[in-house]
């Protein structure tokens, strides 16, 4: 009987069906990793993008400016057209700074005041994203229109929405407890003192969930939309640039023509402090619940500060990327 060699076909089968399901394993594994990498590739750069013109944002808004004639004014101001919530919102704000945070460094007018709008824009004319338009305040035609006139740019192409809210001038704040924040902003001629931006960016995937960054600054010029000064440094004559306090806070009252200055904060049932007739005012300092009551000036007299208690005190209520600084 001759010897043979070789396979059989049962044999050939069965080999090219082991072969095919290792194939098609390996394939599944270094298939789901290069997804994961593109996944986390696309992950980072949309974020590092995001970041990039967040931080851009927030720069624009610590160099907020204010003007120092004494006098509260709509040009200076900051205004907010409410649209909406978190990563859905495509709320539009609007704001006078200095610098070329936003608008870039070969902007001639960036040393000076300039007015900055700031909105996301579905169907803009370099297609969906994040816009701001920026113009100078002064040295414009007669017939200039700041809502025509000022050319868009495009400052992230991944920003879906825009959230901006507000810390709320009308809350005490307490100690110890998270802030107040306000999606309403009626000061048109004012500066808020702290701001919370929310950032929404395209999802990673198809169908995905928008992503959301979110940052918060303080503003350091606030207090002179408040507490409103002349040239010289002084406060303005007959006129209140206060907050309102928080429960039964008691407020301060200025004499006869004596000049207002911002409440400090305070809890519930703080006194605050009355001056003399011509006496300038000072600003009343923290007291607790039902806390000492100020000081009175005599006529003419300055006012003093009420001291600290230990617990709360009078609050005062009143009210994309092209480049850095």
């Amino acid at each position: 009987m001759p010897h043979r060699t070789g396979f059989t076909l049962v044999e050939v089968l069965v080999a090219v069906a082991i072969l095919a399901t290792v194939s098609a394993t390996v394939a599944i594994v270094l298939g789901t990793g290069v997804e994961s990498w593109r996944t986390a590739s696309r992950l980072a750069e949309t974020g590092h993008d995001g970041e990039a013109v967040l931080e851009q944002v927030m720069l624009a808004m610590r160099s907020a400016c204010y003007a120092t004639d004494g006098e509260l004014s709509d040009d200076y101001g900051f205004q907010l057209e409410n649209d909406g919530e978190g990563v859905k919102a495509h709320d539009t704000v609007s704001w006078t700074k200095i610098g070329n945070a936003l608008v870039g460094e070969d902007v001639p007018w960036a040393g000076s005041p300039h007015r900055v709008r700031l909105y996301v824009d579905d169907d803009g004319p370099d297609g969906p994203g994040l816009y701001a338009a920026a113009w100078q305040l002064v040295g414009q035609p007669e017939d200039f229109d700041p809502d025509e006139d000022p050319v868009p740019v495009l400052l992230s192409d991944i920003a879906t929405g825009l959230d901006v809210m507000m810390l709320d001038p009308g809350k005490a704040i307490t100690p110890g407890e998270p802030y107040e924040w306000t999606d309403e902003w009626d000061n048109s001629n004012r500066i808020p003192y702290r701001v919370m931006v929310t950032l929404a960016l395209q999802p990673n995937e198809k169908g995905g969930e928008d992503q959301a960054l979110v940052r918060t600054t303080d503003i350091p010029l606030a207090d002179l939309s408040w507490v409103p000064t002349d040239l010289n440094g002084d406060k303005r004559e007959g006129d209140e640039a206060e907050r309102t306090g928080g429960a039964g806070g008691a407020g301060e009252t200025g004499g006869t023509g004596g000049p207002r200055r911002r409440a400090g904060p305070t809890g519930t049932g703080g006194a605050g402090e009355t001056g003399g007739t011509g006496g300038p005012r000072r600003r009343a300092g923290p007291t607790g619940t039902g806390g000492g009551a100020g000081e009175t000036g005599g006529i003419g007299g300055p006012r003093r500060r009420a001291g600290p208690t230990e617990t709360g005190g009078l609050r005062i209520s009143g009210g994309g990327f092209r480049g850095g600084e």
